[in-house]
């Protein structure tokens, strides 16, 4: 087994090699989690060291969470002079973008039940793990839907063949509602991070100025700020097309499916979305 804090998955390297190393660096995570009551089990000892490693494991996975989202929106940043050829700023290929969200849809943001092991949980808290699940998810979504993000996004689209805020948000909505226009009920932690992701969106129909960090050319520190108004961005836009296409699925959702929760949810998320889209 390698350790939760093996150096070899510490890199911040911006590319695809982050991303296959966190899928490795998670695979591990998962077969560590169920061996932790064993491992540090000692007779007479409480809980104390379960509980401290089982930390340690979520620290490590948050690590490999935020490795992964750099590459998001991410700027390959190679200081040159006229006598070196390329270019100085490139774009995080497409692909390796594309990379990074899928990681992130697989291990974030479908619920990543191997963290809620009853035999651990059982044993070092009175929670079931549903608000730390959520608490996860939120954290992952401002870093990946970050302004400075949004606004790199969006002007390196101008770019042939590279990944773009629209799209980004478009695999996100895939994921997080993957259950609508289904019959199945949706559970708890589907429902918790819907609303979060709804509410996001909402917050992006009025958004406010973001500061965008750039390093000056010939400089081996400092940095340059310019501010720009999300208002006057393909923000907004992006956020009411997706909000709409969200709330005709869940009218969709709310037509053939008989769970009661999910009906509460699924009104819900419609009167949300209409109070945004239309407020009084």
């Amino acid at each position: 087994e390698i350790s939760p804090c093996d150096p070899r998955y510490q890199s911040e390297d911006l590319s695809d090699n982050s991303v296959k190393a966190s899928e490795y660096g998670v695979k591990n995570l998962q077969r560590i989690v169920p061996k932790l009551p064993e491992w540090t089990k000692e007779e007479g000892e409480s809980y104390k060291e379960l509980a401290i490693m089982y930390n340690e494991v979520i620290d490590q996975f948050k690590n490999y969470i935020r490795h992964v989202t750099k590459n998001v929106g991410g700027i390959y940043d190679t200081p040159k002079t006229y006598d070196m050829p390329g270019e100085s700023f490139e774009v995080v290929p497409r692909d390796v973008q594309k990379n990074a969200v899928a990681f992130l849809n697989a291990h974030v943001f479908t619920t990543p039940t191997w963290l809620l092991d009853a035999n651990v949980l059982g044993k070092i808290k009175p929670e079931t793990g549903v608000e730390a699940v959520k608490a996860l998810q939120a954290t992952s979504l401002n870093n990946l839907l970050a302004g400075d993000k949004a606004v790199r996004l969006m002007e390196t689209s101008t770019k042939p063949g590279t990944y773009s805020y629209d799209e980004l948000i478009t695999d996100l909505r895939t994921t997080i509602f993957s259950e609508l226009k289904s019959p199945k009920p949706i559970d708890i932690y589907k429902r918790n991070l819907q609303k979060v992701f709804t509410d996001k969106l909402i917050a992006q129909l009025k958004p406010e100025q973001t500061a965008v960090l750039t390093i000056p050319p010939g400089t081996g520190y400092g940095f340059d700020i310019r501010m720009v108004d999300l208002k006057q961005t393909d923000m907004p836009s992006i956020a009411r097309a997706n909000l709409e296409l969200i709330k005709a699925d869940a009218k969709a959702t709310l037509a053939v499916t008989t769970d009661k929760l999910t009906k509460y949810h699924l009104n819900d998320l419609i009167q949300r979305i209409d109070l945004a889209l239309n407020p009084r």
